[in-house]
């Protein structure tokens, strides 16, 4: 329980989704896309009709998909090892909240090392991801006796 009002939980769900429409008219700005195809993105986004079923439950979609985009923006935008922590630390919550998102993770960690070969950034990457799976797993570990 976030709130003692699940009213709370809704608007949550709301700006998650929010931001996930702005991050994708940035992703597509970043791809030098015209505004007309970056708000067209976001609102085709908007539209969708589970777009409109997530806003309205408590689910964790909305999270995932806010964190992957968030992910993929900030590996779009910026460059540097700092980044890629941080790329990392988003895409580890997107796991710990949907963890089918894992197999995006092994993709493009597969990417990085066949295709990029900078062991710095990839252990950015993967350092980011571990953080921020780790102290679940360690909670894990410790209350139900095995980390997963």
């Amino acid at each position: 329980m976030i709130w003692p009002s699940t009213i709370f939980g809704y608007v949550l769900q709301s700006l998650l989704i929010s931001i996930s429409a702005l991050l994708i008219a940035l992703i597509l700005k970043e791809y030098d896309a015209e505004n007309t195809i970056s708000y067209a993105g976001s609102i085709l986004y908007l539209l969708l009709p589970m777009t409109w079923m997530q806003s309205m439950t408590i689910m964790s979609e909305p999270l995932a998909i806010m964190c992957m985009l968030l992910s993929v923006f900030i590996h779009i935008a910026f460059q540097g090892t700092r980044s890629r922590i941080i790329e990392g630390l988003f895409w580890g919550i997107a796991v710990l909240t949907r963890p089918i998102m894992v197999f995006s993770v092994i993709a493009i960690l597969i990417h990085d090392i066949v295709k990029v070969k900078q062991k710095k950034n990839i252990i950015a990457f993967a350092s980011g991801i571990i953080i921020a799976i780790l102290p679940w797993m360690i909670r894990n570990t410790y209350v139900l006796g095995s980390p997963m």
